[in-house]
């Protein structure tokens, strides 16, 4: 919505899920077992905006990084909204094997191991 703002009392509860992702990536990064993506052709403005969140939140990840931990939260979140409202019925239902699935692809996306 046009210039929410999420109360301040909640901003640390929502920003746990993508802060544990993020803590993941770091750890496989230490250990040597984290497989960086290219930065491709990101455009000026993400660029702009991944180098901005890589300061705030994980200087020592980069940017490329982050924007991979981005998509996957937020497929994970579609994810689970979808299976909450029942958007998976008459395609994949039950969904569990999808899910896993679909994370084993995006951990591999985010570059980490199998």
């Amino acid at each position: 919505m046009p210039g929410y703002q999420a109360p301040q009392d909640t901003v640390a509860q929502a920003a746990r899920v993508p802060l544990a992702l993020v803590g993941v990536l770091r750890d496989a990064r230490a250990a040597g077992t984290l497989a960086e993506p290219d930065s491709g052709i990101m455009g000026l403005v993400l660029a702009r905006q991944a180098g901005q969140l890589a300061a705030t939140i994980a200087p020592d990840l980069p940017a490329p990084v982050l924007i991979r931990a981005l998509m996957a939260w937020s497929q994970l979140f579609g994810m689970i909204s979808f299976e909450l409202f029942g958007q998976f019925v008459g395609s994949v239902d039950p969904a569990e094997q999808f899910f896993d699935h679909a994370v084993d692809l995006t951990a591999t996306f985010t570059g980490l191991p199998d």
